[in-house]
């Protein structure tokens, strides 16, 4: 499949036409498994995505491709980045009137708060625990 959609985008970029773009980008980057061990090309594909989305007048599916990035970001361990894609997922999903897919996009976004603050929370624990030693 995956070659498939290859060629699609390649056809699609000799046309110019900006919807086979768009419909061969959005495979390749929400398909499971497709690049999944690469997370970088995953994250120029969708960043794309949005691109395209945005110049087409696409925004229904901006909610979707911004949950992505901020999943890609949370697992590369940008927590801060992932905030900020999980924010944009929830102004789109608000924008959209998809109260599922800003619902998601908050649990998101209070997961990525919370893993950005896990380090510094356990340096205070351990430093509160060290006090209580030393006492």
């Amino acid at each position: 499949a995956t070659v498939n959609h290859q060629y699609a985008l390649r056809y699609a970029l000799q046309l110019h036409s900006l919807e086979g773009q768009s419909l061969a980008i959005g495979n390749l980057g929400f398909a499971t498994g497709m690049y999944d061990n690469d997370p970088d090309k995953m994250r120029l594909l969708i960043e794309r995505y949005v691109e395209l989305s945005d110049t087409l007048k696409h925004h229904h599916t901006q909610a979707g491709a911004f949950q992505k990035l901020g999943t890609l970001a949370s697992q590369q361990g940008k927590f801060d980045e992932s905030r900020s894609f999980f924010q944009q997922a929830i102004d789109a999903a608000k924008q959209q009137g998809n109260k599922e897919a800003e619902k998601t996009s908050r649990v998101n976004y209070g997961i990525a708060a919370g893993q950005a603050r896990m380090k510094e929370h356990l340096a205070e624990i351990l430093e509160r625990s060290m006090k209580g030693i030393t006492a």
